[in-house]
């Protein structure tokens, strides 16, 4: 797993902050990082955000089942991931 830049209290302040209802824009970086003496080239796609949900199992060994979406989860999709993804990972006779 590649490691950031960040402080594991730097990410979840972060996303206490998401929780709390700030938007998206708010949370993004308005100044970025470069090598010293190098101009910073890159883009900022103001207003065009969207969601993208993580959704896994966890085990001692490691994460399993993931399921990324494209958008905010509910209910149904729910469902759905637990039935089709997560509990055929946790048939025992597949361990």
């Amino acid at each position: 797993m590649k490691r950031t830049s960040f402080s594991e209290k730097q990410i979840i302040g972060v996303l206490k902050e998401a929780v709390a209802g700030a938007k998206t824009a708010d949370l993004a970086r308005s100044h970025g990082r470069c090598a010293k003496g190098e101009r910073l080239r890159m883009g900022f796609p103001h207003g065009h955000c969207k969601t993208t949900t993580l959704v896994a199992g966890l085990r001692m060994t490691g994460r399993v089942a993931p399921m990324v979406l494209d958008r905010p989860i509910n209910g149904d999709w729910f469902e759905a991931y637990v039935a089709q993804v997560l509990i055929p990972d946790c048939d025992p006779a597949t361990w």
